[in-house]
């Protein structure tokens, strides 16, 4: 039975999944991450990831620099809340950032045009 699953990765991990496995399981959400905005903090840069869809997925962006790359990965945890949107600080200034591009090969997305943000 699919409860007898999801209850068995509950007791494994100690945690309650079980806003998980609701929307992947039972809710009618899809795949659709989007980079909504890039603001300069004082701390560098404030980076804004909407989550369109309603599905939980992992946030794994590549940031390309001036002569580097730097990638950050955060889990599915992030929309645990219910919360549709999620920002975090960058210590890097916006002027040194390139690109951004959100996702990768392993994480599905029903629209990547918006997964993507140029420095201009």
């Amino acid at each position: 039975m699919p409860y007898d699953f999801f209850y068995s990765f509950n007791n494994a991990s100690g945690k309650n999944l079980n806003w998980f496995w609701d929307k992947w399981f039972f809710g009618w959400s899809y795949p659709d991450l989007a980079i909504k905005k890039i603001e300069k903090d004082d701390l560098g840069t404030k980076i804004t990831i909407e989550n369109k869809g309603g599905l939980p997925l992992p946030v794994y962006l590549t940031i390309f620099l001036k002569g580097d790359t730097s990638v950050l990965k955060y889990s599915a945890e992030v929309w645990q809340d219910g919360k549709k949107e999620f920002t975090f600080p960058v210590k890097l200034p916006v002027t040194e950032i390139l690109k951004i591009e959100l996702g990768s090969e392993l994480i599905p997305d029903k629209y990547k045009a918006d997964n993507v943000w140029a420095n201009k």
